[in-house]
């Protein structure tokens, strides 16, 4: 049974949300391209949920990763895709069971309950919970499991006892700020009065006033070889990636992405990842090494574990993150010289995208 917030001033309790479990003993084959789109799980009158992260169980044949390709949340109802989208196979997986994960850092998180309101980006759902996942260009032959993690709320006066009677307003902001470049965004907005119906008005709702503040998860292949030695930037509009996977953002001063997160798989022929905004990279001078001891892989830890070992890197928090705001930015990676074929090199970032 979910755990629940109880009376005010009460510990934060995270709990399993829900569960979805494709069991292919009974459901057969998922297609390749095809739509899995289990029945969502309902909240009850008078409850809402905040969603702090998902874990995924992806399928596998003979330790081998299967061709599950995209899974997103769907929050009372909205698919969210533009905001939030995982990669689902094994290998690329950001989203892996906690005790499985090496090295620095932990599973991603959207954000944390309670604290800084208006950059906590927890999703917030008051009707239901589900997820939509997609085959890639292979059938998948087996089973694989989806679950959503984070707190459940019964009732106003649960809800109050982690954020008060109001939230936002007057007087509240955050700052966005990017060290590298000196950049900075001020985030307000508008006052929300605590109520288990106003829950999805909160920042990480689908009914929340502007600006709009959410979640921003996604990954990327490269749809194309590298060129030698020049940059690769993920632009869907170039052919340089598929349609969900672009990250390369065209930005006016409504627009914005803060880039908390970034990581590449590590493959043959990769040296460089990185950040450009405008016509500059960064880290300066010449972006991440990635090609001895990538410390930015994420995923499985092969090659630097076994590859039938289940552990994973999380995916890297940036010691500093970058602001794209009223410019042209993109995540860039780049080749040593010898070109990398396509479909080889996998990106993932993370962070919060603020529409003004």
């Amino acid at each position: 049974m979910a755990e629940e917030v109880g009376a005010r001033g009460a510990e934060i309790h995270y709990t399993l949300l829900a569960d979805f479990y494709y069991d292919h003993s009974t459901e057969g084959d998922l297609g390749a391209g095809k739509k899995w789109e289990p029945d969502a799980k309902s909240l009850e009158t008078n409850q809402c949920a905040e969603i702090t992260h998902l874990v995924i169980y992806p399928p596998t044949s003979e330790g081998v990763g299967l061709d599950l390709l995209y899974v997103f949340p769907v929050i009372d109802g909205a698919g969210i895709e533009e905001y939030v989208l995982f990669p689902g196979r094994y290998e690329w997986n950001i989203q892996p069971f906690p005790r499985n994960c090496v090295g620095v850092g932990e599973p991603l998180k959207l954000g944390v309950p309670g604290e800084k309101m208006l950059l906590n980006t927890t999703l917030k759902a008051i009707d239901s919970i589900g997820i939509r996942a997609f085959a890639g260009a292979s059938t998948i032959t087996s089973s694989f499991r989806i679950q959503v993690f984070g707190v459940l709320y019964n009732g106003d006066e649960a809800l109050r006892s982690v954020y008060g009677d109001r939230v936002y307003g007057e007087g509240q902001s955050e700052e966005l700020y990017d060290a590298a470049r000196n950049a900075s965004l001020t985030v307000t907005k508008p006052e929300v009065e605590v109520a288990v119906d106003n829950f999805d008005m909160f920042v990480g709702g689908v009914r929340q006033q502007k600006p709009i503040v959410m979640p921003f998860v996604r990954f990327a292949r490269n749809k194309k070889a590298t060129t030698q030695n020049e940059e690769y930037e993920f632009d869907a509009k170039a052919g340089e990636a598929e349609k969900w996977e672009n990250l390369f953002f065209d930005y006016d001063a409504r627009e914005a992405l803060f880039i908390r997160y970034l990581g590449v798989r590590t493959t043959d022929h990769l040296k460089y990842l990185g950040v450009k905004i405008g016509d500059r990279v960064y880290p300066k001078p010449r972006m991440f090494r990635v090609d001895t001891m990538n410390v930015m892989n994420f995923g499985l830890a092969y090659p630097f574990l076994a590859s039938d070992i289940p552990l994973f890197h999380p995916l890297p928090r940036l010691e500093r993150g970058y602001l794209i705001h009223n410019a042209k930015g993109r995540v860039v990676v780049q080749d040593d010289g010898t070109s990398v074929s396509a479909n080889n090199i996998v990106v993932a970032t993370a962070g919060i995208r603020v529409s003004l």
